[in-house]
């Protein structure tokens, strides 16, 4: 496992700038950019950008000092390289998935602009759905994508990413179907899931997120972690703050699902469900999927987390962290009986390892 760092060559904001990557993990990644210092927001999918004052520091630290090819060559073989090309193709994607949720034309609510309410039009597609390019609630809805798509892309969010949200939705489409949702339980669902995490102000990514939002620095979300941050579900926790952008926007769109996709937002902030919300089931574990992952992806998430809480002092995030895992461990992890057969198992040997790691 090596550390990489090509030379200060690349000009930026006044400065050089150097690439930090790993040749194994993202997790070896994050966990040397928290021990180094180096700001969460300073990572750009597969590196870090470091500028050139830290170069000497940081190959002291024990990165391994390369070049620019050696560097590159390096990443495409450990197989975490992610080209522009890439990117344009993962965003494409999700843009896709954003489209096939707009609102049935006929089931709009009529929205009030002034004294006038606007009558919701007809349907101008076989699929019930008003997608003609062009069209004002097409436009409006495609508008609303693009604003949570640069929401989830910020700096500093190192897994509350785009990754987390296709992975959410993954999730989702999996567990709706293993449930038998209908297909309108499955869009709020999925409306949700893109949602959840919409405002989300860890580590040093939280001042912008906070002003965008009208909230306070102070008011971001513990996330699972300490760091004299909101609880989880406050008012002006990131969940609650995700709950109010989620109403907000819908309502604005005549969406007939504000209410409840806000609600189901809030849930992610204990994922704790009543038995008989099918809906919020699949949301909940959706979002705790991860912590059934394979060890390696599972190693990640751990490591980003750290990350974006990095302005948390190691013994205080340590003993935080670990008496939330710790709790999580006391029940069942997942409400959906799909949930609990494919990573109930393998989700309690993770947890239980990263909490022995903490002590």
């Amino acid at each position: 496992m090596t550390l990489l760092l090509d030379p200060p060559l690349w000009p930026a904001h006044g400065t050089l700038w150097s690439h930090l990557v790993s040749d194994t993990s993202l997790a070896e990644l994050h966990t040397f950019a928290v021990r180094a210092g180096l700001p969460a927001r300073g990572f750009e999918r597969d590196h870090y950008d470091v500028p050139a004052e830290r170069y000497t520091d940081l190959i002291a630290l024990g990165a391994q000092a390369v070049t620019a090819h050696e560097l590159v060559r390096a990443l495409r073989a450990s197989g975490l390289r992610r080209t522009p090309r890439d990117r344009a193709r993962d965003r494409a994607a999700l843009e896709a998935r954003w489209t096939a949720l707009a609102p049935a034309a006929d089931t709009r609510r009529p929205r009030e602009t002034g004294t006038a309410a606007v009558t919701p039009p007809t349907a101008s597609s076989p699929s019930g759905r008003d997608v003609t390019p062009g069209a004002p609630e097409h436009d409006a809805w495609a508008r609303v994508g693009a604003d949570l798509l640069a929401r989830w892309g910020e700096r500093g969010r190192l897994y509350h990413d785009t990754q987390h949200l296709t992975e959410t939705l993954d999730a989702v489409d999996a567990l709706a179907a293993a449930e038998g949702l209908d297909g309108a339980a499955h869009r709020r669902a999925s409306l949700a899931a893109w949602f959840h995490d919409a405002v989300h102000r860890s580590g040093l990514s939280r001042g912008a997120a906070a002003r965008r939002d009208g909230a306070s620095d102070g008011g971001a979300s513990s996330g699972g972690v300490p760091g004299g941050a909101a609880p989880d579900g406050a008012p002006d926790s990131d969940e609650a703050a995700s709950a109010a952008l989620a109403r907000r926007t819908l309502t604005a769109l005549g969406d007939p699902d504000a209410d409840e996709v806000a609600r189901l937002v809030l849930l992610t902030a204990t994922h704790q469900v009543e038995a008989s919300d099918a809906v919020g089931a699949v949301l909940c574990d959706a979002d705790l999927a991860v912590l059934g992952a394979a060890p390696a992806r599972y190693a990640d998430y751990a490591a980003a987390i750290r990350g974006e809480y990095a302005d948390v002092p190691d013994r205080e995030f340590r003993a935080g962290r670990s008496a939330i895992l710790t709790a999580l461990l006391s029940g069942p992890l997942y409400a959906t009986g799909a949930g609990s057969r494919w990573w109930e198992h393998r989700a309690r040997a993770n947890v239980a390892a990263e909490v022995a790691a903490l002590e």
